[in-house]
C-alpha cells in the first residue's frame, strides 16, 4: 500500500485529512521546501508544516516542534462519535 501511495497511484475512496511535516534543512537530493509545497498541493494535504533547524528527520531532530505540529493538526480534526479524533 505504501509503495502505491509513494508512486502516486493510491486512489483513496474519501478525502483523508493529511498533515505533511517537512524539515526546512533537508539535504537529501531534491528534498526542498518547494517540493514539500508541491507535494502538499498535489496530495490535497490539509496542512503543511515546515520545521526550522530540521533535516530529513524532523521527528528526531526537533521532536518538540514535531509533536506540537501533530497535536495541533489532530486538534483540528474534532472528535468522532466515540470521543476519539476522527480521521
Amino acid at each position: 500500500m505504501l509503495s502505491l501511495f509513494l508512486a502516486g497511484e493510491l486512489d483513496l475512496p474519501r478525502p483523508v485529512p493529511t498533515l505533511i511535516v517537512w524539515g526546512r534543512d533537508d539535504r537529501l537530493m531534491g528534498m526542498s521546501v518547494s517540493l514539500a509545497e508541491r507535494t502538499a498541493r498535489e496530495r490535497h494535504a490539509q496542512k503543511l508544516v515546515v520545521i526550522d533547524h530540521a533535516g530529513h528527520l524532523p521527528q528526531v531532530e526537533q521532536p518538540e516542534a514535531f509533536a506540537e505540529a501533530v497535536e495541533a493538526f489532530v486538534a483540528t480534526l474534532g472528535p468522532s462519535r466515540d470521543g476519539h479524533a476522527s480521521v
